[in-house]
């Protein structure tokens, strides 16, 4: 097979990425609620010129961090106010997840195809591409835990400390994914954890500063713990609403990810070291976000965002080197 065929295949991939996120992004109106809370929020930024501290009407608003607001806000200088701008940050960081799914599968493997297949994946799975036209924050923080694994797994520290420590502004704790890299492949990056706190910390230490304990009970408080406690939206969530959804709307990426279990579990013995630690960090990730978002008992379909590019590079992964050791397998014992 021709040496080009790969990467136009891979370069594909991208584009339709692109063209999925973006093409008439702002076509339909804001009409999820926290679309239009986002707007709100940041409509208020700017009529109070303060990009620091939010809020809705009178009420302070301590919800979220300020990282989508801020480019946000920046797009709606760039483009005018109204949905693009606003969903404009979530459409970016979703090319940017399939971008970066496809590059760790790259470097694991040094395989396009194994790429190719890695963000073909994503683009089949109808809510990553919704809600990478959603503003949400989701996406943009599963790009920065992207972004720190694949730092990690370079084994470059200041990359790694930046993207951890812009998760953690993109999403509060969530952000904290960004520690199972590292856990995986035991590593320790302390000067990334110090470059992550210089970038954190200043946001969250001025809004202690002006409003007090108010800022953290709301925060992590009211925000954090509160919900994976209780089911903030009023309806009682079973375990099985994340399972239904995931056969039914995730179906292909969800039968392909367990397929490729078994066929670990049949042919895991033919792997490598190397493999299996690549293998280890996809795996990990997915099973660090399952026992998360099944346990907390409020309960949002958009919170399972971040879990599906894992779950696709596990697939990728587990296919292309399972379809080499088993051919491989199969010519040693032929000889």
């Amino acid at each position: 097979m021709h040496t080009w065929v790969p990467k136009v295949a891979a370069g594909a991939v991208l584009v339709a990425a692109t063209l999925m996120m973006l093409w008439n992004l702002g076509y339909e109106p804001l009409a999820l609620y926290d679309e239009q809370t986002y707007t709100h929020v940041l409509g208020q930024s700017f009529e109070r010129g303060d990009f620091l501290t939010f809020s809705t009407g009178d009420k302070f608003w301590f919800e979220k961090p300020p990282l989508y607001f801020w480019l946000a806000g920046v797009a709606q200088v760039i483009f005018g106010e109204g949905a693009f701008a606003l969903r404009l940050p979530s459409a970016l960081a979703g090319v940017g997840v399939v971008a970066l799914t496809m590059l760790l599968a790259y470097v694991m493997t040094h395989s396009l195809w194994a790429a190719a297949l890695a963000g073909a994946l994503l683009l089949v799975t109808p809510p990553f591409v919704v809600g990478a036209r959603t503003a949400l924050m989701d996406q943009l923080v599963s790009f920065f835990i992207s972004f720190a694994a694949y730092a990690a797994w370079q084994r470059t520290q200041w990359l790694y400390g930046m993207a951890l420590g812009l998760a953690v502004l993109s999403k509060s704790i969530i952000g904290v994914f960004a520690l199972v890299p590292l856990l995986a492949l035991r590593q320790y990056f302390w000067w990334g954890f110090v470059l992550a706190a210089l970038i954190a910390a200043p946001w969250h230490v001025y809004e202690w500063l002006q409003h007090g304990n108010v800022f953290w009970q709301e925060y992590l408080g009211t925000h954090v713990l509160e919900r994976y406690e209780t089911n903030l939206f009023g309806d009682p969530a079973l375990q099985t609403d994340y399972v239904s959804h995931l056969f039914w709307f995730v179906k292909v990426l969800t039968g392909l990810f367990l397929v490729s279990l078994v066929g670990l579990l049949v042919y895991g013995r033919l792997l490598t070291r190397t493999q299996w630690r690549a293998l280890g960090l996809s795996l990990g990730m997915v099973a660090a976000m399952l026992v998360l978002f099944f346990t907390a008992q409020t309960r949002a379909f958009t919170y399972l965002l971040p879990l599906y590019p894992w779950a696709a590079l596990s697939v990728a992964l587990s296919f292309y080197w399972l379809a080499h050791a088993v051919k491989k397998g199969s010519g040693a014992a032929a000889k």
